[in-house]
């Protein structure tokens, strides 16, 4: 009889309304939530099943198999009392205060606002300070704009994962303050530095890191093409002192996690991976970075040791699971993806949001042009004298670490290829639309914002979570076959067709 290892006893554990177990964990700060599946196992190990057999039995409801890929889930998540938790748990609580007064800007990601209108339109502008809205009330800002008598009623309440925030109010679908030619009333009538910290900010974002904070941009700007043309027109040195202000009056700051996750269960210490960073951070094609990740996994699996015998699929009752077939996994996740935008699609209907209702929609098909299942006419992609949209997607995601935050660095390499092939897919659908050979800038910009703001939405972000194996194995480059390690244990059922849940 092979031994299992025990769970930690240092953790907090609290059940959730939907029957599902939230772990807090004190060593490493972080919250773990437990699928039925997953807290199936977790209930049945803490009743003392204590071997494959005595836990298979104690969770009969589920497959063997299931039962081992459950238990190697919660290890990775270093909740049990084994030697990859203890040979790692010395990483935690030792992370270097970030720098905050100093930016990392890459040139390339310079922008300057050019006023458009269009990121003020469809979305809650917010939050809004007590300096913002004295400007409102001391320029009277709010005179002429429908139901409103004063500035107070120029705001509304949010919900937000931060507390109960205010936001501008919308006069036909764009911010209260947008006026003619597509100006800031606020802007216009106090000044940048009047507006509300989120628009100074916006697009760019940070992540505060030891050497200083890091910018990146979001993909949430249509006119980037001209934005990042009047960006180039200034000195890095003026952007960052600019920057620099922003953060000092309360910009949005995500911090790097120190440890890092690079693969299931696997942590290295900030600053080995912000050593493979400095060597990627301006590559040209994602390609180009996906080996060196692969070699940092790897290392690091190898330095803690090979696995324990329990995990060895002859330890377990049944058959055993064959081991991932990454082609079958990358050809599963489409479908996934395009299930997830079905349930949007309705969802939007329901909600009589027109626009996310056209965009999930158009993701759907697009999926079908990117898998071939539909064949457009052929397109070429028209370079222009400006930025390059897919260069900038690609160094903007890198520059501010956004692939190691929340999520591991395999999977979120895999998220930016995900990202940058649908917004693709997107673009040439686009184009193919209107009878257009060419496949533009804006076509591009377009593709890539409509591809962001889908993929993270709830209900497609939770089926990228579920298929965390099948987002690894789409990694460009990887050849077919089977597995490594690192693609993790695929969710039941990924390759069979059926929706993915949560477990």
């Amino acid at each position: 009889m092979v031994p299992l290892p025990p769970i930690r006893d240092d953790l907090e554990t609290r059940p959730a309304d939907d029957g599902t177990l939230v772990i807090e964990d004190p060593i490493t700060g972080h919250r773990t939530h437990l699928g039925p599946q997953s807290a199936a196992v977790w209930r049945a190990r803490a009743a003392g099943a204590d071997s494959p057999l005595a836990l298979c039995a104690a969770a009969s409801e589920l497959a063997p198999g299931v039962v081992r890929e459950r238990l190697m889930q919660i290890r990775d998540a270093l909740l049990l009392d084994d030697a990859r938790f203890r040979a790692q748990r010395g990483l935690f609580g030792r992370a270097e205060a970030p720098m905050v007064d100093r930016i990392l800007l890459d040139p390339d990601l310079r922008h300057r606002c050019v006023r458009c209108g269009s990121s003020c339109l469809g979305v809650d502008i917010g939050p809004i300070s007590d300096r913002t809205l004295d400007a409102v009330r001391d320029h009277r800002l709010w005179a002429g704009t429908p139901d409103a008598e004063s500035a107070a009623e120029t705001v509304q309440r949010r919900i937000t994962e931060q507390g109960p925030v205010r936001v501008f109010t919308h006069v036909d679908g764009a911010c209260v303050m947008l006026r003619g030619g597509d100006r800031c009333a606020v802007h216009a009538a106090a000044g940048e530095a009047a507006k509300p910290a989120g628009c100074r900010q916006f697009p760019y974002t940070f992540t505060a890191t030891p050497a200083g904070v890091a910018v990146g941009l979001q993909f949430e700007c249509r006119s980037l093409i001209e934005s990042a043309a009047a960006g180039r027109a200034e000195p890095v040195s003026e952007r960052a002192a600019a920057l620099r202000r922003i953060v000092a009056d309360g910009a949005a700051v995500s911090r790097l996690p120190d440890p890092v996750t690079v693969g299931p269960g696997l942590f290295v210490p900030a600053a080995r991976y912000l050593k493979w960073w400095a060597a990627v951070a301006r590559v040209e094609r994602l390609a180009e970075a996906v080996p060196s990740a692969i070699a940092l996994v790897e290392a690091r699996a190898a330095e803690l040791g090979p696995e324990p015998a329990w995990l060895e699929p002859g330890a377990w009752p049944g058959p055993p699971s064959p081991p991932p077939d990454i082609a079958a996994l990358r050809d599963a996740l489409p479908s996934q993806i395009m299930g997830a935008c079905a349930w949007l699609t309705r969802d939007a209907a329901g909600r009589r949001d027109l626009v996310e209702q056209e965009q999930a929609e158009l993701v759907r098909k697009a999926l079908l042009v990117q898998t071939g299942a539909v064949r457009l006419p052929p397109t070429v992609f028209t370079p222009t004298g400006g930025a390059d949209p897919w260069r900038v997607a690609l160094r903007g995601a890198l520059a501010d670490h956004r692939v190691v935050l929340g999520i591991d660095l395999l999977q979120g390499l895999g998220r930016l290829q995900v990202w940058l092939a649908l917004g693709r897919a997107v673009a040439r659908l686009r184009a193919a639309q209107v009878s257009r050979r060419p496949v533009r800038a804006q076509d591009a910009i377009d593709g890539l914002l409509v591809a962001h703001r889908i993929l993270r939405t709830g209900v497609v972000d939770q089926t990228l979570r579920a298929c965390h194996a099948a987002v690894r194995a789409a990694l460009p480059g990887l050849p077919p076959g089977p597995g490594p390690h690192w693609l993790g244990v695929p969710a039941p059922g990924l390759s069979a067709g059926g929706r993915v849940g949560v477990s």
